[in-house]
């Protein structure tokens, strides 16, 4: 508008200019009349050009826009966004981490929580309970514990209940004041909090003593224990969810839950070509595992709809246009993973769950796949994933 004011200005004093004599300022020649339509013709026709402008500058911005979309989709669809780290794989936790439990470990872990909340009169029912989050932490203290003992094997069971209970009493305690690592509840109207001790507290904590506790080695088997990558495939192996128990610090309560129940659905569901279910907890038709089961991107569905009771899109296409690229590094549990981009003719090949990282950063991936006849953890670049996306539920 004000091109347009400024336009017309300069248009009046060239009108004047004109019908001046000279070129100067005085009565112009011819009548009045004569003047003022000239001037209204002058005037109409600088507005007439400056809507013309306005138009070509319009068609122009929105030719730049439409330019611009290809470009920013295009950069999502070149290129991969993953890089490859540790080829993980669930039968690693008992070829290279040489550990197993027994069937009945799950009732091990939740009974000597169940004695130590009892001990502080703490709730064992509602909607917050009380419960570690650094269980791998004390599974590592405990298992290195057990290899200076010089057991090579190492397997945990009911027999080692005791001993794990005095390391869990060790690592976690019930406090009232600020800090804290864990959950919020109200018991006798007082905050209470647990306290608990990382791997990484305790490796910090033994060297700034003036003589050590833990050998070089040591302190890298009690890393390796209570890594990310052993923590997933000690819940995938074993489908004991207080291994995936970490702080709201560590990992928002949405992410947490759709990965839960992601691994519930571990040896319960066969990958079935368009396989959907819309059930909330394990679909009972799912027993039948020749006849019913989930595709992957019908796994996906499930997991989030049971994690967070949201529609993540249907089909891998739907996926990935409710999804936002992000880097490898950026990428957290709960983000998608596809094998590659959607293209006009055929839907992406293949889409999972990002559970969380090995030791060098590379993804680790839980997907049903037909190659694994069901749910599976395990590197996601070895996988063949290419590509990882944030759900937009999340952003």
């Amino acid at each position: 508008m004000k091109k347009r004011v400024k336009s017309i200005g300069f248009a009046l004093v060239l009108l004047v200019m004109i019908f001046q004599p000279g070129g100067t300022l005085g009565e112009p020649e011819g009548t009045e009349e004569e003047v003022e339509i000239i001037q209204e013709e002058a005037l109409e026709e600088e507005i007439k050009e400056e809507e013309e402008a306005e138009i070509v500058e319009a068609e122009q911005e929105e030719e730049q826009e439409e330019e611009q979309e290809p470009q920013e989709s295009q950069e999502d669809l070149t290129g991969s966004t993953i890089w490859p780290g540790t080829n993980v794989q669930q039968k690693d936790l008992k070829d290279r981490y040489h550990l197993t439990f027994s069937e009945d470990f799950s009732e091990v872990m939740k009974a000597i929580e169940s004695d130590y909340r009892k001990e502080y009169k703490l709730p064992e029912e509602g909607d917050i309970v009380l419960k570690a989050t650094n269980w791998q932490d004390i599974i590592a203290v405990y298992l290195l514990k057990k290899q200076q003992k010089g057991e090579t094997e190492l397997f945990l069971s009911g027999d080692d209940q005791e001993d794990l209970k005095r390391v869990y009493r060790e690592m976690n305690r019930v406090v009232a004041l600020e800090p804290a690592r864990i959950l919020y509840l109200s018991v006798k109207e007082e905050a209470v909090r647990f306290q608990s001790v990382s791997v990484e507290a305790l490796i910090r904590q033994d060297q700034s003593l003036e003589q050590p506790v833990y050998k070089e080695s040591e302190q890298e088997f009690l890393r390796a224990y209570s890594s990310e990558e052993c923590r997933l495939l000690c819940a995938a192996e074993t489908g004991i969810e207080e291994f995936l128990n970490q702080s709201e610090e560590e990992i928002d309560g949405k992410r947490q839950a759709v990965r839960k129940n992601a691994f519930q659905a571990i040896g319960k569901v066969s990958y079935i070509w368009g396989g959907k279910s819309d059930a909330i907890g394990l679909d009972s038709r799912w027993k039948d595992k020749n006849a019913f089961g989930l595709d992957c991107s019908g796994f996906v569905s499930w997991a989030f709809l049971n994690g967070v009771h949201e529609n993540i899109g249907g089909g891998t296409t739907g996926q990935w246009m409710a999804s936002v690229p992000v880097t490898q590094e950026e990428a957290r549990p709960g983000d998608l993973v596809f094998l590659g981009p959607p293209t006009e003719s055929d839907e992406i090949p293949h889409v999972g769950i990002v559970a969380g990282k090995d030791r060098l950063g590379g993804l680790i991936a839980i997907h049903c796949n037909a190659s694994d006849k069901g749910v599976t953890v395990e590197a996601a670049y070895p996988a063949g994933f290419r590509y990882v996306r944030r759900p937009i539920i999340f952003q």
